[in-house]
């Protein structure tokens, strides 16, 4: 049935319009703790999805379903959690405030490799919160805790790890190269994030020959979902699957930080164009 809306005067128009419209901007601007747990699976849904799409330029980007964003979701509350509390971890605003300090020079450098932003700023996010000389118990270093001989590797002096700009140039090629050997696609992209963690060697190892099987434990959610069950490898299992999840909770807050009570503007727009 064709649906008919009686306007009775323009002033009675001009009334539907402004409160049709304040309840739409209530909707958006609707704080993540206050959503229901159906309206916080849609919103993780809806964000992965744009961010999916940002980070591949709209090129196949990864599909981001129901399944997703219930993977995804405890690791967003875990940094919600973080909001206006500093407990073992530190408070996440404070990590914000750094974040936005460093990401000019992160952005210019996945730029010059003609990479999203968004895979540098939220990588750096999750390797050590933005920690300008963060050291690992493996000897990795810096905010990209990048290993000595892959700073060899790409071009870097082992020296220099603790140096922001050098380490994100560094981090920048080796991501190109990682997208080189899996596609730019949104599944090849998110290979390209647990292979940072994993190397890609595993990766090529343990999860490309699930996903091109065909099988239902081929679709990429189902592995970093059930690692254990698709038998992967241990450390994909304790570490890598987790790494990736946690990569998307980062940047759904990071590119949210009002939804969460963080203020200010997204971490990809805290420096210029």
């Amino acid at each position: 049935m064709r649906k008919i809306n009686f306007c009775f005067s323009p002033v009675f128009c001009l009334l539907l319009i402004v409160v049709g419209g304040a309840q739409q901007t209530e909707a958006q601007t609707k704080k993540y703790g206050d959503m229901t747990d159906a309206e916080r699976i849609v919103f993780i849904q809806q964000q992965g999805a744009r961010l999916s799409g940002e980070m591949t330029n709209g090129a196949r980007p990864l599909v981001f379903g129901a399944e997703a964003a219930r993977s995804v979701k405890p690791f967003v509350e875990m940094y919600a959690a973080r909001v206006g509390t500093q407990t073992r971890r530190e408070e996440l605003g404070a990590v914000m405030t750094r974040a936005r300090s460093g990401a000019d020079v992160v952005i210019t450098a996945y730029r010059n490799e003609n990479l999203s932003p968004l895979l540098g700023l939220y990588t750096a996010f999750i390797e050590s919160e933005y920690k300008e000389c963060a050291t690992s118990p493996y000897g990795a270093k810096g905010v990209f805790q990048i290993m000595p001989k892959t700073m060899q590797r790409f071009g870097g002096d082992p020296a220099q790890l603790c140096e922001l700009k050098i380490s994100a140039e560094v981090a920048a090629r080796y991501h190109a190269k990682l997208l080189r050997d899996f596609n730019s696609s949104g599944t090849g992209l998110s290979l390209a994030v647990l292979s940072y963690n994993q190397g890609e060697g595993k990766v090529k190892a343990e999860v490309l020959p699930r996903l091109n099987a065909g099988r239902e434990e081929g679709d990429f959610w189902a592995l970093m979902t059930n690692p254990r069950g698709a038998k992967l490898n241990e450390s994909i299992v304790q570490e890598g699957s987790k790494y990736v999840l946690t990569f998307y909770a980062a940047a759904i807050i990071g590119e949210n930080p009002q939804a969460f009570g963080l203020g200010g503007e997204p971490l990809s727009a805290s420096s210029a164009k």
